[in-house]
């Protein structure tokens, strides 16, 4: 149906016997609860459960270590506070500690995590803005912003890739790049996305989707898209099953060959993805799940883009998804 139109009569495998599950009524052995009110904190960051331990970011400003009945193990206070999520390896916790144009001693910190331990710290000094934290077995990879002219601007202006070793911190490589710009200016919040020998991210306000080489950052190739109301949807990748994907601002999947880029699908879906309010959509294989959203009307869909095959659509009953993930193929 057109967009505007109802869709409640013309959806494929419909499941319209939603029932929202309270979490107190919820089977016990599927979830865990904290009370951190012994800690006088709230958790602010993301979670990483490894073992029998716990590491959280606070609103204290601070990463801590829990042990498995939630008591502190070590705690890391910085001054700052998250831009952007902490990320965790076989190692290390890293911890970004980013300020704003007008701060000079801004890092990137390598945590121990027997510990808590500083090991290393990447300096951002130079730095307005970074991206999440991009992590693979040898590197770490960040987009780093800096503001030309910090009387005029409010954002980052300028972007740069960078590739850091990750057992000492010591950069590899740097590459700068035309960075993408969103609405009224604002620089691009990047959120890397990877194969074994690639990253891929979206580049210039002709909105480039572009794989960049890991060995020293140069372009391996690259898919023009358009400005505008043709954009890819806040200039953002996925990497899922063998293929990457961006999703067009006016309805589209497109699914790319990692290696070569070569164009594997072109999806028109049925509704639309609007806004920075919804979700990004969960990737799993070659099935995309999405919300679809009808002004009041909402509904999970999943689609296999490459086929073209549009598997079932859950009526939300009025609900709206805050977000949704795949855990355990659930």
């Amino acid at each position: 149906n057109d967009k505007d139109e109802e869709v409640s009569d013309s959806l494929v495998g419909a499941i319209t016997n939603i029932e929202p599950i309270p979490i107190e009524d919820y089977a016990e052995d599927k979830w865990s609860y904290a009370d951190l009110s012994q800690l006088e904190h709230k958790i602010t960051n993301e979670v990483f459960k490894e073992g029998n331990n716990f590491y959280i970011g606070t609103d204290k400003e601070s990463i801590m270590r829990l042990s498995s009945d939630f008591e502190p193990i070590w705690e890391d206070k910085n001054s700052y506070g998250y831009k952007v999520s902490f990320a965790i390896d076989e190692d290390h916790i890293y911890e970004p500690i980013l300020g704003s144009d007008s701060t000079t001693d801004d890092v990137l910190k390598a945590l121990n995590k027997e510990s808590g331990e500083v090991q290393y710290a990447i300096d951002l000094g130079d730095y307005a803005e970074m991206s999440e934290i991009l992590l693979d077995e040898e590197a770490i990879y960040l987009v780093l912003g800096k503001i030309s002219d910090p009387e005029e601007l409010t954002f980052a202006d300028i972007a740069s890739l960078h590739k850091f070793d990750k057992s000492n911190g010591k950069e590899l490589w740097a590459i700068d790049f035309d960075g993408t710009r969103l609405g009224g200016g604002r620089s691009h919040p990047y959120d890397l996305t990877q194969s074994e020998g690639l990253i891929y991210l979206v580049e210039e306000d002709s909105q480039k989707l572009v794989a960049r080489s890991k060995e020293d950052g140069s372009e391996v190739w690259s898919e023009e898209f358009g400005e505008s109301d043709e954009a890819i949807r806040l200039a953002q990748t996925f990497t899922s099953g063998d293929s990457v994907y961006v999703i067009y601002n006016n309805y589209v999947f497109y699914a790319f060959d990692p290696e070569t880029g070569e164009k594997e699908a072109e999806y028109q879906y049925n509704g639309e993805v609007s806004g920075a309010m919804v979700p990004f959509p969960v990737f799993y294989e070659d099935t995309v799940f999405w919300q679809n959203v009808y002004d009041n009307q909402h509904y999970l869909k999943a689609v296999q883009p490459k086929s073209e095959e549009e598997l079932w659509t859950l009526d939300m009953d009025g609900h709206f998804l805050v977000d949704y993930l795949m855990v355990d193929d659930t």
